[in-house]
């Protein structure tokens, strides 16, 4: 008497599930790099855990991220085994991961157009996961920068939310510089909007009454890009 179904295999090994999680952790943190404290970056399996069956032999675990770390979603480790060289399976296992940095937050309430001090900032370690992209590590970077909206107390500051101070006002009178080959040409202008450095502003030649395309050098300094017509203004 034998049963309906007979399996026949070979001598076989098993990969334990808890080898094939560690190498996904060590994956994810190898991408992570070298500059991530170790604190920093938490790691959660929460797939189902499965041990895997494999030929005789010796076996190497190779892993890779196809779509990368995901601090907001669950985070795919490919683990892929092979014996003797040959591969055998391929299993795709899922993470969940987080990273903690010291993130710069508002110390006090900014209004727009107000310039970041010292006192406006302080650190506050958070899961990077859970807020926008954008933010600061180092404060230093926000000193000096002005806001361009209201900015409350324990908001996280995002480079969308700073720009240069404005340098240049509108009304200002400021000198029109272009190039005509290696000719540089020098006329008086007006400003007719704010500005900050290296950004484009509307500039009224008023020689000429054109109005004129320039990127803000300095305070006083406008380098012309391109002509518009008057009645752009």
């Amino acid at each position: 008497v034998i049963p309906d179904r007979v399996t026949v295999i070979g001598e076989s090994q098993v990969v334990s599930a808890q080898t094939l999680i560690d190498k996904g952790i060590n994956a994810i943190r190898d991408q992570v790099g070298p500059n991530v404290k170790y604190d920093d970056l938490h790691i959660f399996y929460v797939g189902r855990e499965q041990d895997v069956t494999v030929p005789a032999g010796i076996v190497a675990l190779s892993a890779s991220l196809p779509y990368g770390i995901r601090f907001n979603t669950p985070t795919t480790v490919m683990i892929s085994t092979s014996v003797d060289g040959q591969a055998v399976t391929k299993v795709g296992l899922k993470f969940k991961v987080n990273l903690y940095r010291q993130v710069a937050v508002a110390a006090s309430q900014v209004n727009a157009r107000e310039i970041f001090t010292e006192d406006d900032l302080r650190y506050e370690r958070m899961d990077t996961g859970q807020i926008a992209a954008g933010f600061f590590t180092d404060k230093n970077k926000i000193l000096g920068l002005m806001a361009r909206r209201l900015i409350t107390p324990g908001m996280v500051i995002t480079d969308s939310m700073v720009n240069k101070p404005v340098i240049v006002k509108r009304g200002n009178m400021v000198t029109l510089t272009a190039f005509i080959g290696n000719i540089e040409v020098i006329a008086s202008g007006q400003a007719m909007q704010d500005g900050y450095e290296n950004q484009l502003i509307r500039i009224k030649n008023v020689s000429s009454n054109k109005i004129v395309l320039g990127k803000v050098i300095d305070e006083d300094k406008v380098q012309v890009v391109t002509y518009k017509s008057a009645s752009a203004s």
